[in-house]
């Protein structure tokens, strides 16, 4: 079956959004692979170095009030020996905070390696995307250039009233206004 074509400037205009959907494309993509760089980025140095230097804090604040809670519990006071509660409160919330942000450290090592698996296997389908980006979208507009610049060869060749064949149909904006595809 012969094809129809009623208008060479509707192929340009196709392949035109071609060319800005590749370029949409491909920008968007450079953006995506730019925010996923920084995330893991992000959640591969920054934090593990972020709660690890807490720790180290923690570690050195447990230290310190456990040493004051000590020398409270050391001192007597006529005879006695006080209370420390606010000393043992100190050492408590510190051990605690300590506990917190080693449990982070596993919490961050834990995200980064699902993390990692979600952004392999979103690359793994944007390949698909790039493929037709790079190899397949380079082809087609070859094939519609090609496409374009036959028709108007032959619509050039085909005016009315000009002898180059005569009842050609064509036309000199590059419709062809033959109906029956001759």
């Amino acid at each position: 079956m012969p094809a129809k074509v009623t208008s060479i400037e509707a192929l340009r205009g196709f392949l035109s959004a071609m060319y800005r959907f590749e370029d949409g494309a491909g920008n968007a993509l450079a953006s995506l692979f730019t925010e996923i760089h920084k995330a893991m980025d992000w959640l591969e140095h920054d934090r593990p170095a972020y709660w690890q230097g807490q720790v180290r804090q923690l570690h050195d604040e447990v230290v310190q009030t456990r040493t004051a809670y000590n020398r409270c519990r050391m001192k007597t006071v006529g005879g006695q020996r006080p209370a420390c509660l606010e000393e043992k409160q100190a050492l408590s919330v510190a051990k605690q905070k300590l506990q917190i942000a080693e449990e982070k450290i596993e919490i961050v090592k834990r995200w980064t390696v699902n993390v990692s698996e979600e952004v392999d296997e979103f690359r793994g389908r944007v390949g698909q995307l790039q493929h037709c980006l790079e190899g397949e979208l380079p082809e087609a507009y070859a094939a519609l250039e090609k496409m374009v610049a036959s028709l108007e060869a032959y619509a050039e060749v085909h005016r009315p009233g000009e002898g180059g064949g005569g009842g050609g149909g064509g036309s000199a904006d590059g419709k062809n206004s033959n109906q029956d595809g001759g």
